[in-house]
């Protein structure tokens, strides 16, 4: 639903409720937009993406239109965070708060120049906040679309493994490869670290052993939770996969040698990455949620302030 406004208030481009998006606003969401455009299949980033087409489509309207998707989820997030009775806390707030500053640090040449500034860059980023904060509502246990814990648990024991691994690197400090004697001292190095665990030693003090300086540390807890795509070294992450809880081993990927050890999945490791398996799972689906909010949402479109802040002034 939509209704136009052509009046010659230009601070503003799109209202619903209580809430706006202003000229600042749609600025930021415009550059959004355009970096979606650059990213998309078939776009060339040496060429005006004004100048091609973006999956199909002329490229200023295919932003124009991402901008005014963009507008109409923040709106609903806006609407949606009042309706189901959201907030943040102190804590929460002066999180966003700092990362805001933060980044502001590093984005506003990239903003402020076209006519974002740092107040409206706040307000987008902290729809973000609340979007993510919506999700954890629905989603979460007690929420209108909460997940079965039993369903994130059986993809945590599928596509997780818990180990520790010992990294030996078989290049020297300027990243040129070893040869000769060098990397066969470090081959040695990791043959030894796996028979001393093999032999029982426990691998947390042989890891902290071999990366003191001065060969004997102080054993911490270094095992991680290990996701099957989550960008690891394919060759270990295939050797933990296919091993079993307590098998330790050697796999050598790219430049470096890796020892280690597969340890038994635990419910610690299942509550850290409760929350990265939900999003994982229901983001695609959430997404589509908020866009149909959007797209159902009563809007009111100020075509002055569109058409003054046109996304064909960002190039």
């Amino acid at each position: 639903m939509m209704s136009l406004s052509s009046c010659g208030d230009t601070g503003w481009t799109y209202r619903a409720g209580n809430s706006e998006i202003t000229s600042g606003m749609y600025i930021g969401l415009s550059i959004d937009a355009l970096q979606s455009a650059y990213s998309a299949e078939g776009v060339e980033s040496s060429s005006s993406v004004f100048k091609q087409q973006v999956e199909g489509q002329n490229g200023l309207d295919w932003v124009v239109s991402k901008t005014a998707g963009l507008a109409r989820e923040y709106l609903a997030i806006e609407e949606k965070f009042n309706e189901l009775g959201l907030s943040f806390t102190a804590e929460e707030q002066a999180s966003i708060d700092s990362y805001v500053e933060a980044y502001w640090g590093y984005l506003s040449s990239m903003y402020e120049d076209k006519g974002c500034g740092q107040a409206s860059f706040k307000k987008l980023l902290t729809n973000t906040e609340k979007r993510q904060k919506i999700f954890e509502a629905l989603y979460n246990e007690g929420g209108e679309r909460a997940v079965d814990e039993a369903e994130l648990k059986a993809v945590y024991e599928k596509d997780y493994v818990k180990a520790v691994y010992i990294s030996v690197p078989l290049i020297d400090d300027n990243r040129q490869a070893l040869e000769g004697e060098e990397l066969e001292k470090q081959k040695k190095a990791a043959e030894d670290l796996l028979k001393e665990i093999q032999d029982g030693k426990d691998i947390e003090q042989v890891k902290a052993d071999f990366e003191s300086s001065e060969g004997s540390g102080t054993a911490a807890d270094t095992a991680e939770y290990i996701y099957r795509e989550g960008g690891y070294p394919e060759a270990l992450t295939k050797a933990l996969f296919d091993a079993k809880d307590g098998d330790s081993g050697k796999t050598e990927s790219g430049s470096y040698l890796y020892v280690w050890q597969k340890l038994k999945l635990d419910d610690a490791g299942f509550d850290q990455v409760k929350g990265t398996i939900l999003s994982r799972e229901k983001n695609e689906e959430y997404a589509e949620l908020v866009t149909q909010w959007g797209s159902e949402l009563a809007v009111t479109e100020n075509q002055a302030g569109i058409r003054k802040h046109s996304p064909k002034n960002l190039e």
